[in-house]
């Protein structure tokens, strides 16, 4: 069985990173406990790295963390995005991952959906 790929921005979100890793979280805890292979489908957390650990110290064992410098706030700006956070935030991180060498299947992004859609048209 081929494995999913799923980019997670875990910054989005009026609960910040825990909504996000708790869910990881709860998807590998039931997949292993009712016997579904874990391995066919695998996370990309996208986030401070910090921000993951402090809820999930372990995180690294169980998903691919990807550090990001910066994050979209829901109050941001479109100009600022796409300005100065195009590139290096957790939600612009999560969509290039989507293209990558080795890319993602799907990102999972509960931030601005207006940022969303102007980064994804970059």
């Amino acid at each position: 069985m081929a494995s999913i790929h799923i980019a997670i921005d875990a910054m989005g979100g009026d609960c910040g990173p825990r909504a996000a890793v708790t869910a990881v979280q709860s998807f590998l805890s039931h997949s292993s406990e009712h016997g579904t292979v874990t391995g066919a489908v695998e996370f990309s957390v996208f986030a401070p790295r910090e921000a993951v650990l402090d809820i999930w110290p372990d995180a690294e064992s169980h998903c691919r963390l990807v550090h990001c410098e910066d994050v979209v706030e829901m109050h941001d700006s479109l100009r600022s995005v796409l300005r100065s956070k195009g590139n290096s935030s957790s939600m612009a991180q999560g969509l290039q991952s989507l293209a990558g060498a080795a890319p993602c299947d799907a990102l999972v992004s509960s931030g601005s959906t207006a940022a969303l859609v102007a980064l994804s048209r970059m």
